[in-house]
C-alpha cells in the first residue's frame, strides 16, 4: 500500500497517491473555505494498539462515545500542512513498525497499519463546518504456517494477524447475510477501530492484493471470495455537517412553520369530521387539504407561540360502530353511509398520521433550539473574548501612546542638549583662539623685555 519507496514517483503505493490527491483538492477549493488536516499513525501487533508516532504508547485503549464514535485514546495526532509534512510522519512511522524474515517476504509487516487522517472544512462566509475521517489501512497478509516457515515469536505473531482477519472477515458475513443481529465487532481490535468504516456513516474501499502464481492458488481464491463478500455491504453516507448559527435559524423556523400548518390541517380535518357526523354532506372542492393549511400558516408564522410536545405520540384514530353516532340529524342511504364511514375512517387516519408528524416535528424543533442555543453560547464566549481582547488592544494603544509622548519629550531634551553643547562647543573654541592671543602677546612682551634687558646690558657695558 506504501510502495516500494513513497519519494519514488513512479513506484510510491496508492497511500501517498492518495495523500497527494487529498492535497490538490484543498489547493483547488475556494478561498474561503478554510481547512485542517490532522494525521494520526498506529498499527495493531499482537492484538495491542500501538501508536508508531510514539513507540511507548504500545498498548492504547479503544473507547466509544456519542460525538467522537470509536476511537483509540492517547493517539499523537499531528497537524500538516501538505504532503511533505504527512511523508513526514510516514518515516517516522514506518521506521517504528515491526517486520520480520520470513520465507514468503523478506521484509514481512507483523501487524496491521492504520494511517488517520482527519480534515475539517469551514465555510468562513457562513461559519458551517464538515470533517470526516479517512482510515488508510494496510492489512497484514494471512499466513500459512507451512509456505512462510514461521516459529517462535514469528509464529505468535502470525496467529493473531490470522485471528484479526478471521474477525474481520466474521464481520463482514454478519454484514452481508442480512440474518445476523449481532455483528462482533469487539473481537479484534482491528475490526472495532474499523467498526465505523464497516457499517457506520462511511464509504469503504477494498482493494484486494493476490497472487496469479498457481502455487497461491488456494489463498488467491479465498482472498478474491473474501472481497466478493465485502463488495455487497451497503452503507448510507452522509455528510458530518455542522450547521451554522443562520442555518440553524432557517431550519428552526422552517419546522414551526410547518407545525403551523399541521395544526390547521388537522383543525380543518376535525371541522369536517364534525360535519359528516352532523350529517351534512361536505362537497370534494370544500374537503380539507395540506395545500390550503399552509396559506393560513404562512401569515401565522411571525406569531407562534411556543410548542409543547405531548409526551407519549398520539395513538391512531380507529372507530368501530358502537362509537359512532347513533342519531345523525339526516337519514342516509347506504351508500352514502358507506361512503360517510369511509372518508371518515380516511381523514381519522389522516389526523393520526398528521399528529404523529406534528410530534416529530416538535421534537425536531426542541433539538433545533438545544443546538441553537449551543451556537449562541459558544458565539456569546466569542463575543466576550473579542471584548476582553478589544480591551487589552485598548490599553496597548493607550501605552503605546504614553511611551510615544515620553518618546517625544525625551527627543526634544536630547535636542535641546545638543544645541547646548554646541553653544559650549563654540565658546570653548572661542575661550581657547582668546588664550591663544594672549599667549601670543605674552611670548612677543617677554620677547621685548628679553630685547630691552640685552640692551640695557650692552650700555652698561659701553659704559664701562
Amino acid at each position: 500500500m506504501m510502495g516500494s519507496s513513497i519519494d519514488d514517483q513512479e513506484n510510491k503505493g496508492i497511500i501517498p497517491r492518495i495523500i497527494e490527491q487529498i492535497f490538490q483538492s484543498i489547493q483547488m477549493a475556494p478561498t474561503n473555505m478554510e481547512f485542517t488536516v490532522k494525521v494520526a499513525y498506529m498499527e495493531i501487533y499482537m492484538e495491542k494498539v500501538k501508536d508508531l508516532l510514539v513507540p511507548s504508547h504500545d498498548n492504547l485503549p479503544i473507547h466509544e462515545d456519542k460525538v467522537k464514535g470509536v476511537y483509540v485514546k492517547g493517539l499523537k495526532e499531528v497537524y500538516v500542512a501538505n504532503s511533505d509534512e504527512v511523508y513526514d510522519v510516514m518515516r517516522i512511522g514506518g521506521d517504528n513498525r515491526v517486520v520480520a524474515y520470513t520465507n514468503m517476504n523478506a521484509e514481512s509487516s507483523r501487524s496491521h497499519s492504520i494511517v488517520l487522517v482527519t480534515i475539517t472544512q469551514k465555510n468562513l462566509d457562513t461559519g458551517a463546518a464538515k470533517s470526516g475521517k479517512l482510515y488508510l489501512v494496510d492489512l497484514a497478509g494471512s499466513e500459512k504456517v507451512g509456505k512462510t516457515g514461521a516459529s517462535g515469536q514469528t509464529l505468535e505473531e502470525a496467529k493473531k494477524i490470522n485471528k484479526s482477519l478471521t474477525a474481520l472477515g466474521m464481520v463482514i458475513n454478519s454484514l452481508t447475510d442480512g440474518k445476523s443481529s449481532h455483528i462482533p465487532y469487539r473481537d479484534s481490535k482491528l475490526t472495532r477501530i474499523l467498526q465505523e468504516s464497516l457499517g457506520g456513516n462511511s464509504r469503504t474501499t477494498l482493494i484486494i492484493n493476490c497472487s496469479p502464481s498457481s502455487y497461491n492458488e488456494a489463498e488467491t481464491i479465498s482472498t478474491l471470495r473474501f472481497g466478493a463478500r465485502a463488495k455487497t455491504i451497503k452503507n448510507k453516507a452522509k455528510v458530518n455537517a455542522d450547521l451554522s448559527p443562520a442555518e440553524l435559524k432557517a431550519l428552526l423556523k422552517r419546522v414551526k412553520t410547518d407545525a403551523v400548518s399541521y395544526r390547521s390541517y388537522i383543525s380543518a380535518l376535525e371541522n369536517e369530521i364534525s360535519q359528516w357526523r352532523a350529517g351534512r354532506k361536505v362537497p370534494e372542492s370544500n374537503w380539507a387539504s395540506m395545500d390550503g393549511a399552509k396559506k393560513p400558516a404562512a401569515i401565522a408564522t411571525n406569531v407562534v407561540s411556543p410548542i409543547t410536545p405531548p409526551q407519549t405520540p398520539a395513538p391512531p384514530f380507529k372507530l368501530d360502530d358502537e362509537s359512532r353516532p347513533s342519531t345523525p340529524a339526516t337519514v342516509l342511504g347506504k351508500e352514502e353511509k358507506e361512503e360517510f364511514l369511509k372518508r371518515e375512517q380516511e381523514l381519522l387516519e389522516q389526523i393520526s398520521e398528521k399528529a404523529n408528524e406534528l410530534i416529530s416535528r416538535e421534537k425536531e424543533i426542541e433539538e433545533t433550539k438545544v443546538l441553537l442555543k449551543d451556537v449562541q453560547k459558544k458565539e456569546q464566549e466569542s463575543i466576550d473574548a473579542n471584548k476582553q481582547l478589544s480591551a487589552e488592544l485598548t490599553k496597548t494603544h493607550v501605552q503605546l501612546e504614553k511611551d510615544t509622548y515620553n518618546n517625544k519629550e525625551i527627543e526634544i531634551v536630547v535636542d535641546a542638549l545638543k544645541e547646548a553643547n554646541a553653544e559650549y562647543k563654540a565658546e570653548i573654541e572661542e575661550l581657547k583662539a582668546t588664550l591663544d592671543k594672549l599667549k601670543q602677546k605674552q611670548e612677543k612682551n617677554h620677547e621685548n623685555l628679553n630685547d630691552a634687558e640685552t640692551a640695557k646690558v650692552n650700555i652698561h657695558n659701553n659704559f664701562l
